[in-house]
């Protein structure tokens, strides 16, 4: 196992050495294009006892019947066949009417199951408490990973369900992205200095100055008066231009896993590590090392780092727990981020 996250490590390493040349609709989104979260309150039913053993589901139920001109009395209906649930979509960005999208049923109670339950009709609302689709249908309730990583397989999670275009569109959201002549770009992660690259390319490319960072997340782009009725088009080849992106350095970690993945930016400075009997010396160029079991030259990057505790023997453990000594004793530049 240790070989192989070492071996991940230099593989993200070699990847990241100048910066990887990107498009730009890799690393940014268009301001205004988004997509909205949709959330309902609704039944399943059908369940073979597997539903609420409380009265949530039931009293849902009686609610419901209702709508329907029905009075039932809560001691005649079977509540193990019913459960309540919240349903929940992303309605993306230019999803029209009539258009179908995907839903999420969980189970709300205390429902073992929603094993071949079926959802009745629910309106699912935005923020704004308007209903913009509605769902219902049968539910597939998959097997889900858990811990594959940690080795622990796959179990079943049987109150969660999925609906494959289970809800229908009935109220458009307008996109509004180009209201004042100008096409807001959003990147992804902030940074000054891609901010500043994806302007010059723009700029470069164009040959006029119609980009302006505003700053490190976000940059402005004025479309020209000619293409003013062809703003998609506009927008197409604006998300084509590439760039060269740039990180500030960081190391993810996740104990759980024993992940590590570290950018080639990261430096280390002068500093004797002892983890154990495991034991690096970071020294000047042409300094001692006394008593180390490794030498590195102080600014050291990541590959030589790792190839240094891998040649003494470390584990994912040992690696961790001297990247996070390095970190608080202010020997390591980077940013050391847990997940």
């Amino acid at each position: 196992m240790r070989c192989e996250i070492l071996a991940l490590l230099l593989l993200f390493t070699a990847a990241g050495i100048t910066g990887p040349v990107v498009r730009l609709k890799d690393i940014c989104s268009v301001k205004g294009v988004r997509s909205n979260q949709l959330t309902g309150y609704g039944l399943v039913v059908g369940l073979n006892g597997t539903g609420d053993k409380s009265n949530i589901g039931i009293l849902s139920a009686i609610n419901m019947l209702k709508k329907f001109g029905i009075e039932a009395d809560e001691k005649v209906l079977k509540p193990k066949n019913v459960a309540a649930v919240m349903v929940t979509a992303d309605l993306g960005p230019f999803s029209k009417e009539g258009e179908r999208i995907d839903v999420l049923i969980s189970s709300l109670g205390d429902a073992s199951s929603l094993q071949n339950g079926v959802l009745l009709q629910t309106p699912l609302v935005a923020a704004d408490g308007r209903a913009y689709a509605v769902a219902g249908g049968a539910l597939s309730v998959g097997v889900f990973g858990t811990g594959i990583a940690a080795g622990r397989g796959n179990q079943s999670h049987l109150t969660v369900g999925r609906l494959a275009g289970g809800a229908i569109v009935e109220r458009e959201v307008p996109v509004d992205y180009c209201s004042d002549g100008s096409v807001g770009l959003l990147l992804d992660r902030k940074d000054f200095t891609t901010a500043s690259r994806v302007e010059k390319a723009i700029n470069d490319f164009f040959a006029a100055d119609f980009a302006s960072a505003v700053d490190a997340g976000e940059l402005r782009v004025n479309v020209p008066f000619s293409l003013r009725e062809q703003v998609p088009a506009f927008v197409a080849r604006l998300l084509e231009l590439s760039v060269t992106t740039d990180e500030a350095a960081q190391i993810v970690i996740n104990e759980r896993t024993g992940t590590i993945v570290m950018g080639e930016q990261v430096k280390v400075s002068k500093v004797a590590v002892v983890h154990g009997d495991l034991k690096v010396t970071i020294a000047r160029q042409g300094g001692p090392g006394e008593g180390a079991g490794m030498v590195l030259e102080e600014g050291t990057d990541v590959e030589s780092l790792v190839n240094a505790l891998n040649s003494i023997g470390a584990t994912p453990g040992d690696v961790i727990s001297i990247l996070q000594a390095l970190s608080s004793a202010g020997a390591l530049h980077a940013t050391i981020k847990s997940i």
